[in-house]
């Protein structure tokens, strides 16, 4: 559940900030991918896993994975974007 969500909300994320600001710089987009791979992980952790009881385990390691995997999928969302529209691959 933790990973469904964190793809959906990545994936959401990355093409919002990748539509609403195309033209900012690496180090700035970056950081904002950063920052909202670390809020999604650790709200799906207090939504599902404090309101329902279906996680049960150290919090930091569910934030950490969730993370992790949601800083990925965000560049993964850039290269793909530009790919389809361009044909070409995102520097």
């Amino acid at each position: 559940m933790l990973m469904i969500v964190c793809t959906i909300c990545g994936y959401l994320a990355a093409t919002l900030l990748f539509t609403v600001a195309p033209a900012l710089l690496p180090g700035r987009r970056y950081l904002m991918i950063a920052a909202i791979s670390v809020l999604v992980p650790s709200l799906a952790y207090l939504i599902v896993g404090l309101g329902f009881g279906t996680y049960s385990g150290t919090i930091l390691s569910f934030i950490g994975v969730g993370a992790l995997y949601t800083f990925v999928i965000g560049p993964f969302e850039r290269d793909r974007e530009h790919s389809v529209v361009t044909g070409a691959v995102a520097p």
